[in-house]
């Protein structure tokens, strides 16, 4: 079950057999699978577990002043707790809850006629509510911070590893979830017309249409990732189904047994932000970095370089020609 909590439901005023318990949990199966992104699936199970537990009503009992005081209220992970929440946490509340009561109106119950009706029958208490504005500061590293930061990764498996990593969201400009998610057998090698070869690799690209994308892997990349299989011993291990980026995570199973690696543990998100957070405080960069800010600093240097505005909006898939010119003229990080 994708809802429940270490295999106790939590404390909601429905059960989870029940219509809305259902519902719920469908949707959260639905998000998943259009976003393919499990950071995307705890997100929206955490901000609606949270809501569900504060108030302890039905969904369609629950009305816009709650939801107005629950995006407000302070945060309750790690480090937020007693703090008044920003616009974009209230932002991510707000569109949780506005998607899941979105769907439940389209949800559909048997009735006792045997026709077919919507679970929410009344107006949706986020009718006509309006995220807040916020301000968009699209940050890039210079040529310099890039080196610094690089510069701080040691050479161990792990640091081989984060190499690889932040090389191939420098050179590819892809997001961390699109690179996170390649398998070995999404590399592969194409021969041109002329006889030489180039380095693809295949991808699920982000949003609800989350289509399979084609995009060539730079040299860089590519050299990286191969020294990092190489040295941790994986290379001659790895099938098509092998994740690129692993956690190398040690797992006890009882303090009497020896710990043991999860070979097959693909590295998560928020692994990559602490591990991005600790080399930049290492190379004296604002901690304010973070993974994302590879794909801005991939777009600026490219444009610098003399790249066309139109190709490295393609390059990003970016829909909006107006969305890539925001990367090109974002501020730079800055040290401390």
């Amino acid at each position: 079950m994708l809802v429940s909590t270490k295999g106790v439901w939590p404390p909601f005023a429905f059960s989870e057999s029940s219509a809305w318990g259902k519902c719920l949990e469908s949707y959260l199966q639905r998000a998943l699978d259009r976003s393919g992104s499990q950071h995307t699936l705890v997100k929206n199970r955490q901000i609606l577990g949270d809501f569900f537990s504060t108030y302890h009503k039905a969904p369609d009992e629950i009305v816009q002043s709650e939801i107005e005081a629950f995006m407000r209220s302070p945060g309750r992970a790690t480090g937020r707790i007693g703090r008044s929440p920003g616009p974009g946490l209230q932002n991510n509340r707000l569109s949780s809850l506005r998607s899941f009561y979105s769907y439940a109106a389209a949800y559909g119950i048997t009735g006792q006629d045997g026709r077919i009706y919507p679970l929410l029958k009344t107006l949706a208490p986020t009718a006509n509510m309006r995220a807040l504005r916020t301000p968009r500061n699209y940050k890039a590293l210079s040529t310099d911070e890039v080196q610094r930061l690089f510069a701080q990764i040691p050479r161990d498996e792990q640091g081989l590893r984060d190499f690889a990593l932040y090389s191939s969201l420098l050179f590819t400009a892809r997001r961390i979830s699109e690179i996170l998610n390649l398998r070995y057998g999404d590399i592969t090698q194409t021969t041109l017309e002329d006889g030489s070869s180039i380095t693809e690799f295949t991808f699920r690209g982000k949003g609800h249409k989350g289509v399979l994308d084609v995009q060539e892997l730079p040299p860089q990349a590519w050299e990286a990732i191969t020294h990092y299989l190489v040295k941790s011993g994986r290379r001659e291990h790895m099938d098509p189904d092998s994740p690129i980026f692993v956690a190398n995570i040690y797992q006890a199973h009882s303090r009497s047994k020896p710990r043991r690696r999860d070979p097959l543990k693909p590295l998560t998100p928020s692994a990559v932000w602490a591990s991005m957070r600790r080399y930049a405080r290492l190379a004296g960069l604002s901690k304010k970095v973070h993974p994302h800010v590879f794909r801005h600093t991939s777009a600026r240097m490219r444009f610098k370089a003399g790249e066309g505005l139109q190709a490295i909006q393609h390059l990003l898939r970016h829909e909006n020609i107006a969305t890539t010119s925001r990367y090109i003229d974002g501020p730079y990080c800055t040290t401390r």
